[in-house]
């Protein structure tokens, strides 16, 4: 009689449960991903600025992208900016469109964005667009 009154709650549940499982064949939505950048340093470049030969300096970093070829952007470019100050940029390479990408970065690059610019206090941030 349990067994009776089990498989009559049963069956009528998992009659209603693969009954209302329906498979669309909706389309997929586009890939929502956008190109990430992925900024590496390189460690044959330079870790400091000298404060006697600001010149001397060669940064180097590498550029690539997060989520690799299956995002590319039409192309990147890195640019500094000084004191957050986002409408005075410097651009140091445009138009990266091949991944990934070696980059360097002079400190007479760097000095010379500085001599353009005024004020004492000065941060400096490395952007890519």
């Amino acid at each position: 009689m349990k067994t009776i009154i089990l498989y009559s709650i049963l069956l009528p549940a998992f009659a209603t449960i693969f009954s209302s499982c329906q498979k669309d064949e909706a389309e997929l939505p586009p890939d929502s991903r956008f190109p990430l950048p992925l900024i590496t340093k390189d460690l044959r470049g330079d870790d400091t600025i000298s404060g006697r030969d600001p010149e001397s300096f060669l940064g180097k970093f590498v550029v690539d992208l997060y989520y690799g070829p299956a995002v590319n952007p039409q192309k990147i470019d890195i640019v500094v900016i000084r004191n957050d100050d986002k409408t005075n940029v410097k651009t140091i390479k445009a138009d990266v469109t091949s991944f990934p990408a070696n980059i360097e970065l002079t400190g007479t690059q760097l000095t010379h964005y500085l001599i353009q610019q005024s004020g004492s206090e000065t941060n400096l941030k490395l952007v890519l667009m």
